[in-house]
């Protein structure tokens, strides 16, 4: 008894890391709306601090809401790694971290992807601005965290969210 209540207290107090395997982010998530933030939620702060043209136009862009993709699909080779956002192009590069030239509505941009410390981040970053995003695994490799930071322009400060997927 006492054996066990020891492990389960040093269970407790010791950190929860998710898998380093580059490897354990390969799959399908679909997204958890319960447990990931509000992204309209996220932006409405920055843009009440917008002027007031600016203002209107965004809170008309944001009249129906800002969802979340509804699935992510991720592909780790040592080259490459792959990143599918819903309906969106996918996002390869260089399983190194080196940035490359990439071309999307937005004009051309920089993009790069690498694992590091168990946590897989993706910039992408162009004449406007640009965002970046860490993905991280719970410690059984079921759930994905992709927390994200946006910063515009047109935006006068950065805005952060957290979405949460379960692997499907």
């Amino acid at each position: 008894m006492r054996k066990g209540l020891m492990l389960l207290i040093v269970g407790l107090i010791l950190p929860v890391e998710a898998s380093t395997d580059p490897a354990s982010f390969n799959g399908t998530f679909v997204v958890d709306k319960e447990a990931s933030d509000d992204i309209s939620a996220a932006f409405r702060p920055v843009i009440d601090e917008m002027n007031l043209v600016a203002r209107t136009i965004a809170r008309r862009r944001m009249r129906d809401g800002i969802e979340p993709d509804s699935t992510v699909r991720i592909q780790v080779t040592e080259e490459t790694i792959t990143v599918v956002s819903g309906e969106n192009p996918p996002a390869v590069a260089p399983a190194s971290g080196e940035e490359i030239e990439v071309s999307g509505s937005g004009g051309p941009a920089t993009l790069s992807t690498r694992i590091e410390e168990g946590i897989l981040r993706l910039r992408l970053h162009g004449d406007r601005g640009g965002f970046e995003s860490d993905y991280s695994l719970d410690r059984d490799g079921q759930t994905l965290f992709i927390s994200t930071t946006i910063s515009f322009n047109a935006l006068p400060r950065p805005v952060s969210y957290r979405l949460v997927y379960r692997r499907q």
